[in-house]
């Protein structure tokens, strides 16, 4: 071989050696965004500020592939994704609050807003109100029924006609989805962000707040009777969340500052310590192993409800005196919005930087640290994970 030749061979090798440094690179870096185990696929939905207008965007986990949810000359927020049923519905369907900012700014609607609630599939993008003649809502997610026929929103009428919406006038709704009926299960001023339909039947846990008052407290609603029960032996309970099986109930006590895990009849299994500050949020998420000994509580604390974000800890659902709280890496301050995948693989949350901005972050319970999803200016947070096939 000619000194020429070889000069050219080694030029080829060198730019080879430099392509395959460059492909392991890359390779390397998608396996540090993308999740690389099999399982279920999900798309992220998520509140997005636009220039002072609120939009729902949806992405894939990895924060890519983003998508706005649909247009609107109105304010649109607080996404809840239905279980998927193949019986209802073989198209993934999100329900979401549509707020008209326009009526808003010309009334004093006080802790009501003009509006509704609606659903949208996310392959057709047809969208349908449900929340009939409730012409004002609260601002609290949603919550669809384990069958997704029903949703559960809190809003309020003009009952009397006088053109005000009283306390009294407001109140838990379900609406039927098919069917578009809407009937008020309970009255009252909700409080937190969302509902929680049970994912065994036919109860909703509902955080309320008095007149005046600072300080939320959460009641058990039966939807078939309208009845709602508060723990009568346990005091001040200011958050709580089912279980994924919808058998269980965690509570926060803030009289005795504990969690009480409690069965379906309101009896107490165990309980222990809550991590340092008030609990603010609470979420039990499905674990891998059949037998359910690595479910997981994800909990948010602060110094006070107005504040409503702070440090995120997490622990294994046990009794267990060895168990204890950790802190979540990467999520001691500001963290706030809750929402695990159906599988119990990812927990999403909402970092704030401070009052009007905020981005979302996914933790894989396999990592230690949180993946930050998106980093625009203004809010985008309050997610909710939706199954697609």
């Amino acid at each position: 071989m000619t000194e020429q030749r070889q000069l050219i061979a080694w030029r080829i090798l060198a730019l080879v050696a430099v392509a395959l440094a460059l492909a392991t690179l890359y390779t390397f870096a998608r396996s540090q965004q993308l999740p690389s185990h099999e399982g279920p696929s999900y798309r992220i939905a998520y509140t997005r500020d636009l220039e002072g207008m609120f939009h729902i965007v949806h992405c894939g986990a990895d924060g890519l592939d983003c998508r706005e949810l649909a247009a609107s000359d109105g304010t649109d927020l607080m996404p809840s994704a239905a279980p998927p049923s193949a019986e209802v519905s073989d198209e993934p369907r999100i329900a979401f609050l549509r707020i008209d900012t326009q009526d808003a700014e010309s009334r004093d609607t006080g802790p009501f807003a003009p509006g509704g609630v609606y659903v949208l599939g996310l392959n057709s993008g047809q969208t349908g109100k449900v929340s009939a003649q409730v012409d004002r809502i609260m601002t609290v997610r949603p919550s669809w029924s384990p069958d997704g026929r029903q949703i559960a929103f809190g809003g309020a009428e003009d009952l009397n006609a006088d053109g005000a919406y009283a306390l009294d006038e407001s109140g838990v709704y379900v609406s039927d989805v098919n069917s578009g009926e809407v009937r008020r299960v309970a009255t009252g001023l909700l409080a937190g962000w969302q509902l929680s339909w049970s994912p065994a039947g036919d109860l909703l846990l509902a955080t309320g707040i008095e007149a005046g008052d600072s300080v939320p407290y959460v009641y058990a609603l039966e939807i078939g009777s309208g009845i709602t029960y508060t723990h009568p032996y346990i005091g001040e309970i200011t958050t709580a969340c089912w279980s994924p099986e919808g058998d269980h109930i965690a509570a926060y006590s803030r009289e005795d500052h504990r969690i009480h895990v409690l069965d379906s009849q309101g009896d107490e299994a165990f309980a222990f310590d809550a991590p340092y500050g008030d609990v603010l949020e609470i979420i039990w998420t499905p674990g891998a192993a059949p037998d359910a000994s690595d479910e997981q509580l994800f909990a948010v604390t602060g110094t006070g409800f107005e504040l409503g974000a702070g440090p995120l800890y997490r622990r294994h659902v046990s009794a267990s005196a060895g168990e204890h709280w950790i802190p979540v890496a990467g999520a001691q301050s500001f963290t706030a919005l809750l929402s695990a995948s159906p599988d119990g693989r990812y927990v999403a949350f909402t970092r704030f930087s401070s009052e009007h901005e905020g981005d979302l972050f996914v933790l894989d319970r396999a990592d230690r640290e949180p993946r930050q999803i998106t980093s625009d200016p203004g809010f985008e947070g309050a997610a909710t994970w939706v199954s697609v096939p």
